[in-house]
């Protein structure tokens, strides 16, 4: 390490004095006092000032007279000093009603928190809770008061809005060198245009690097079971299974097995649901995925994934219905159709609500949490359709709609069926390593409320609509989301050179935090790009038809499904996930030609087949 008078590192940009304060509380951190003692001792430099310290301890042990006292030698400015006390009586006056202390609670609200003429609005909210004092009981459901930070156990997290206001060369932010180290970590993940997989912890010794051999890229796998044109492929949340919808009138459900030398086929048929008379467009996996909705023409079936039974058929539609959405309960679930009306329905055959509107439905997300849905429309729209209130907004985007992909949630809902999801003994296996989606995004969470929009010139635009979807508290509450939503996307992906396309393709997030997207094109290829830099990283060669969708395994980052005109479904996956002794060769099952091309004409396939292969707009 070189020295440059009070600047250190190889480009001179540390502070000598700050650096040591860092060290010194690291080592207190890692409970090595006395070291950061002696280091205090032989460097000259004090991690901070005793007072700092001292007022630490008083809120720590609830001293809080004495941490008042203490506040003007820390806080300069007049509205930093008013801000810092009303937290510090805030917390007193909560946990003097906690202590069932009232009249130590209204005499801090009133003579101590009201005369500091700030926040008015908190000051009724507070004083609100004289009439429904919190509990002691952790069960209590007042949820306001846990935002407020209060509660004995709550005072580490007054002392961090603490920090917050006063000065950092005073009260050094909590656990800051490892901040700073974790930071330039997650800037070497994000810069990285490979990231795909923590699959190990990451090392301070060496920078990170990931490699194309990261990424789905080998094809293991050529399946040509369906009969004609495959429409619609989707991995279920849970990566156990995945469902095929094809032109041949029919859906399958897949069983995602581990590659080994004995066993060479990722995908194995489980079951071939045959009940449909028509094409089959569209598929929706319960959240629990227990339940499989199809669509086909203007019916929608509900099948149990574990029998593959046909549970109930939906004929309220008049005419085609080109998409469904679950919400959260896993009991309940919306479908839109291009009759102009989005039905809402329960897994035991009731409509329960319906919506009539001035557009054709061309597809349907509802967001993780149930609240919202977004709906695209034929007449260059995208809609977003709060379900408490009915409120809705419209966007206008360039070009007609194709379909949209909401961007998976970072953790699996949880189940609300009695029953385990089926093959769930399958689950590590399918997932490999990856058990918890949540502990791969530590390091790059993938934002909520990301939206891509497909468009029929061969473009993908993505959407942010986070600030929809911030925790409750989060935000101002006297201001509705809804009225500033986004004005324009903020990465757009070109397809096939941007060239007009005829049909319905759909898109898929990819990787642990969907850090990436993945894109079919009438070319024949799959088009993969990097999410935040829209750098177009490889296109997959391989089908001899359109590809018409393509679905990332939520479960396991290192596979991918893709399906086509050609009549196969492809798994592709990441080179390095592929076991020792695997066969390269692409393992194939079938009853029919694997690359048969089926051309793009639309001559001849006349009405009964579904808006998902006619023009991306019908006229």
């Amino acid at each position: 390490m070189q020295k440059r008078g009070d600047r250190l590192g190889p480009r001179g940009l540390i502070n000598r004095a700050e650096y040591v304060r860092l060290i010194e509380q690291a080592l207190a951190t890692l409970g090595y006092n006395d070291l950061a003692s002696k280091l205090e001792e032989a460097s000259g430099i004090q991690m901070q000032p005793p007072q700092v310290s001292l007022f630490q301890a008083h809120v720590m042990e609830g001293r809080w007279e004495e941490a008042l006292k203490l506040l003007p030698q820390l806080a300069s400015r007049p509205e930093v000093l008013r801000d810092a006390k009303f937290l510090v009586l805030q917390q007193k006056y909560v946990e003097a009603l906690e202590a069932g202390d009232t009249s130590v609670a209204i005499a801090c609200l009133r003579k101590e928190m009201s005369p500091l003429g700030v926040n008015p609005n908190q000051l009724h909210r507070l004083a609100a809770l004289l009439m429904h004092p919190p509990s002691l009981d952790a069960s209590s459901p007042n949820e306001w008061l846990s935002k407020l930070g209060g509660g004995r156990d709550k005072r580490e997290i007054v002392l961090l809005k603490l920090q917050s206001l006063l000065p950092p060369n005073l009260m050094l932010p909590q656990a800051r060198l490892e901040a700073l180290i974790e930071q330039a970590l997650q800037a070497q993940v994000s810069s990285c245009k490979y990231h795909n997989v923590m699959e190990a912890h990451l090392t301070l010794l060496t920078d990170y690097q990931a490699g194309v051999d990261s990424l789905p890229t080998k094809l293991v796998q050529v399946i040509d079971v369906h009969s004609d044109e495959v429409w619609h492929v989707c991995f279920s949340n849970n990566g156990t299974m995945l469902a095929s919808a094809s032109k041949d009138k029919s859906a399958i459900i897949w069983s995602v097995k581990t590659l080994s030398p004995s066993q060479q086929h990722v995908l194995v048929p489980v079951h071939t649901l045959q009940e449909h008379l028509q094409p089959v467009a569209f598929l929706s996996w319960s959240p629990d995925d227990t339940m499989l909705l199809t669509c086909s023409d203007d019916l929608l079936r509900l099948y149990d994934v574990a029998t593959g039974q046909l549970l109930y058929c939906f004929t309220q539609h008049r005419e085609t219905v080109t998409s469904c959405a679950w919400l959260p309960d896993s009991k309940r679930f919306l479908s839109g159709s291009v009759d102009k009306t989005i039905l809402m329905f329960d897994v035991n055959g009731n409509e329960l609500q319906r919506w009539k509107r001035m557009y054709r439905i061309q597809d349907m997300a509802v967001s993780p949490d149930g609240a919202f849905v977004f709906i695209a429309s034929n007449d260059r729209q995208l809609h977003v359709l709060r379900l408490s209130d009915q409120r809705e907004i419209m966007i206008q985007e360039t070009a007609p709609i194709t379909s949209i992909t909401l961007a998976p949630h970072a953790t699996p809902p949880p189940s609300h069926s009695d029953s385990p999801a089926p093959n769930t003994p399958e689950l590590q296996a399918a997932s490999g390593t990856f058990s918890s989606n949540t502990a791969l995004c530590s390091i790059d969470e993938a934002p909520p409320g990301y939206l891509l929009v497909n468009l029929q010139g061969h473009a993908v635009h993505l959407w942010d609509f986070g600030s929809l979807m911030l925790p409750p508290g989060s935000m101002n509450p006297d201001l509705d989301p809804m009225d500033q939503p986004p004005s324009e996307p903020i990465k757009s992906f070109l397809v096939n050179g941007g060239r007009p396309g005829r049909y319905v393709l759909r898109s898929s997030f990819g990787g642990t935090c969907s850090n990436f997207v993945v894109h079919g094109s009438e070319d024949c290829k799959v088009y993969v790009w990097h999410r935040d830099t829209e750098q177009l990283l490889m296109h997959l060669e391989g089908h001899s038809g359109t590809v018409n969708s393509v679905s990332w395994n939520p479960a396991n980052p290192h596979m991918l499904a893709t399906a086509s005109d050609d009549k196969t479904i492809r798994v592709w996956m990441a080179p390095r996930a592929l076991p020792p002794g695997f066969n390269s060769g692409e393992g194939r099952q079938g009853i029919g030609p694997s690359a048969v091309s089926s051309g793009h004409s639309l001559v001849g396939l006349g009405e009964a087949v579904l808006a998902a292969r006619k023009p991306a707009v019908p006229s």
